[in-house]
């Protein structure tokens, strides 16, 4: 199957909770899909689930999430990122690729304000919600640089 009708899945890593979101077959928009509980004790269910995803999905590509600082520079939880990546990678064979994710989670929750999601509601969403920012960054610089 072409990459013109496979998925790409984003992930937003955290500590607690894993954003997941997954792009439409044109590679055109990104959709939150889950957020899934994490932790030292979760994480290879966390890491079996993606999987199982990225089949039903017709996933091909994974993007991560990338902490930086406000001067380019890898921020506190980019060691994190890049271990569970790592960890990722030893569960399925697909291309993972990092994009920056410098303010996803404060616009995420701008947005969720402006749509009049709050409390609880907010905590269950804005990891996915940051996860199609961070797709939806990645789809749109490679559709201007001619590279989906």
């Amino acid at each position: 199957m072409s990459s013109e009708h496979r998925t790409v899945m984003g992930i937003d890593y955290g500590r607690v909770r894993i954003g997941i979101a997954v792009s439409d077959l044109t590679r055109s928009f990104a959709f939150g899909l889950v957020t899934l509980a994490n932790s030292q004790k979760k994480q290879e269910a966390a890491l079996q689930e993606i999987v199982r995803i990225a089949r039903e999905k017709q996933v091909d590509t994974i993007v991560i999430g990338l902490p930086r600082r406000t001067d380019g520079k890898p921020g506190e939880m980019a060691a994190e990122v890049t271990e569970f990546a790592s960890a990722l990678a030893q569960v399925i064979d697909l291309p993972i690729l990092f994009e920056d994710e410098r303010y996803s989670s404060k616009i995420a929750r701008g947005s969720l304000a402006e749509a009049g999601v709050r409390g609880r509601k907010v905590r269950s969403v804005i990891d996915q919600r940051a996860a199609e920012i961070i797709l939806q960054s990645y789809l749109d610089r490679n559709r201007r640089q001619g590279g989906l």
